[in-house]
């Protein structure tokens, strides 16, 4: 074993392959045995259909890169990441030879136009393998027999459950397809649920490219230490064991499965028969956020492999084609922009996933980004603002989908139609969520809203217009108003936060409900926002870097209203975030007569 920064050495044993023959490397692993050399052969073939070869294909976690071994190829060593050898030694046959598609070894890393050919054409080399070997890990703790043990028993009680169902519902099931609704009738055990827990805890159910090689491939087989089993009923289980009748919100690490849960929803589609199409490049970078990736490209790259199979295309978009020499800056951008221009700003709210967190992500000038693209690599997080909760339609229901964009010839420019509003003149502090003084930041935000509205409004505003609870709402303004006084008592005059709405009982009083729920609707709202009143002594809830100033406009077809702010000299603006703004949220400036549009460049 060796430590290099450099990701593969032995260059030498790479000869071009043929993109127009849909060529690959495949590597032969020589048979052996034990601490026998791991030896293996590289060669050259082609996905055309008349000559398509046998191989299998294998999936692992690289892990650290920079810890290295030497493995034996065509006679010379190569230099690789530990973990590669690992899983080849894993995957060694004892007296026969083995072939695999591996992309550590049959990928020549230190080329980045082959990286990005070859990653073009990962499905159709996950899809063409004979089936897919996934390698765990050594197993160095002893755990994997008791752990399948545990794995097969819960999948025993899974299925049992649905044994006497329609064959529709038997379908569904077999896809992971698990409605929300559904609750499992019985009760795994707090150890097995533990035990369950490491097994999606291990490095390989985190990697972002197993999503992908998992859904192409024909069938996954999971090997960890001597211990080998298919990878369906492993997806399975993540999916259930949440809908079980334990309590598994309150269990430490459930990322974990519900990361697996997650996976399970693309585990072999190509294979399972219908599904819905449609699904746009967003929801698959959006459902992959929570894997992890080492190189910050393949947070698209990854996705639009997925998203291009998934509604059967065939060819790649030309902002989608993966380029590894392209900035990542400029990669998110391309991205963004498709996203945009193919799936409506109404589509899941897009712009909300650009999540600025500091004012170094509005320093477009100096870092030569772009204030509205979609930060790929940050995942969601306690330092980014909560959904708003009520579906909105500020910028109109009709045409949602008509994609109004002029294009330029700088590509950091999104030239879209906009109508400014209003102009901010003042802001309250932000809230930040979780912290010592969340009582003290509470209270200065309540004074500093007294006298900008009635208390109607400000109630509606001080809850982004939400109503629903965990276990009750506001059915109307006048119980919204009630639960404002409540919470105020407690915020003014008992001096400090009412309780949380989980730990309301049946003794608690009508005054403890309604200021708990209007506490947590508050919470949900205002975390990581600021209030804001503008020259028009209109009020609303908007990003945390917003500041006196910046201008409330409503884009086409979006969904909210949206913070912009001027660039200084130039006919541009920087997108800030979306905001709330009452009287507006649901189409009200449509009311006003004629709608004067105008097309607003966006740096």
């Amino acid at each position: 074993m060796q430590k290099s920064p450099h990701l593969l050495a032995g260059t030498e044993i790479y000869r071009p392959l043929c993109t127009e023959l849909q060529q690959i490397r495949l590597l032969t692993i020589l048979p052996g045995s034990g601490d026998e050399e791991l030896r293996c052969h590289l060669s050259t073939a082609s996905l055309h259909p008349d000559l398509r070869p046998f191989y299998e294909t294998m999936s692992y976690a690289w892990r650290d890169r920079d810890l290295r071994a030497n493995l034996v190829v065509n006679n010379s060593a190569l230099n690789i990441p530990r973990a590669t050898k690992d899983a080849l030694r894993c995957m060694r046959l004892a007296n026969d030879e083995r072939v695999v598609w591996i992309d550590a070894v049959c990928i020549n890393q230190n080329d980045t136009a082959e990286r990005g050919a070859q990653v073009s054409i990962m499905a159709s080399i996950y899809m063409n393998g004979a089936k897919n070997l996934i390698f765990l890990g050594n197993d160095e703790e002893n755990a994997a027999e008791t752990t399948i043990a545990t794995l097969d028993r819960t999948h025993r009680d899974v299925r049992r459950h649905f044994e006497h169902r329609t064959s529709e519902c038997r379908r569904k099931l077999r896809a992971c397809n698990i409605p929300l609704e559904e609750e499992f009738d019985f009760m795994p055990t707090k150890q097995d649920v533990a035990v369950l827990e490491a097994l999606f805890g291990l490095p390989w159910f985190s990697r972002l490219w197993v999503v992908q090689e998992t859904a192409f491939a024909f069938r996954s087989i999971c090997y960890w230490g001597s211990i080998r089993f298919p990878l369906s009923p492993a997806l399975l289980v993540a999916a259930a064991l949440p809908q079980t009748r334990y309590e598994f919100d309150k269990v430490a690490g459930v990322q974990d499965c519900y990361r697996a849960r997650g996976m399970s929803e693309f585990e072999n589609f190509l294979w399972r028969g219908p599904r819905s199409r449609g699904r746009g490049l967003a929801h698959f970078t959006g459902e992959l956020e929570d894997f992890s990736a080492s190189e910050p490209r393949d947070r698209v790259f990854a996705a639009v492999q997925l998203y291009l199979k998934w509604n059967d295309m065939l060819q790649v978009p030309p902002l989608l084609v993966p380029d590894y020499s392209k900035p990542v800056a400029d990669v998110y951008r391309d991205a963004t922009r498709f996203i945009l221009s193919h799936e409506g700003m109404f589509y899941a709210s897009i712009l909300r996933r650009v999540r600025h967190r500091s004012s170094q992500d509005l320093a477009v000038e100096k870092t030569g980004s772009t204030s509205w693209t979609i930060k790929f690599d940050r995942a969601e997080s306690g330092m980014d603002p909560n959904t708003f909760g009520v579906r909105f339609a500020a910028g109109g229901n009709d045409n949602a989908f008509v994609h109004e964009f002029l294009n330029d010839s700088d590509p950091n420019l999104l030239i879209i139609k906009a109508l400014l509003v209003d102009t901010v003149t003042t802001t309250t502090a932000p809230l930040a969520g979780q912290v010592a003084n969340e009582h003290a930041q509470t209270k200065d935000i309540l004074e500093a809203l007294q006298g900008w509205a009635n208390q109607a409004t400000t109630a509606e505003v001080l809850t982004t217009g939400r109503s629903n609870g965990e276990t009750f709402q506001f059915i109307d303004s006048s119980k919204r108003v009630q639960g404002y006084h409540s919470f105020c008592q407690y915020v003014f005059t008992l001096n400090r936060l009412p309780p949380v709405e989980w730990r309301l009982d049946s003794n608690s009083t009508r005054e403890e409900i309604f200021a708990a729920l209007f506490g947590g609707l508050f919470r949900d709202s205002a975390s990581n926002r600021r209030f804001f009143l503008t020259r028009n002594r209109r009020i609303g809830c908007g990003p945390k870097l917003m500041k006196a100033g910046d201008v409330v406009f409503v884009i086409k077809a979006a969904p909210t209203a949206c913070i912009l702010r001027p660039v200084e000299g130039k006919d541009q603006w920087l997108y800030v975030g979306e905001a709330y703004v009452h009287g507006i949220m649901h189409g009200e400036i449509f009311d006003q007569g004629e709608i004067n549009w105008e097309w607003v460049k966006l740096r």
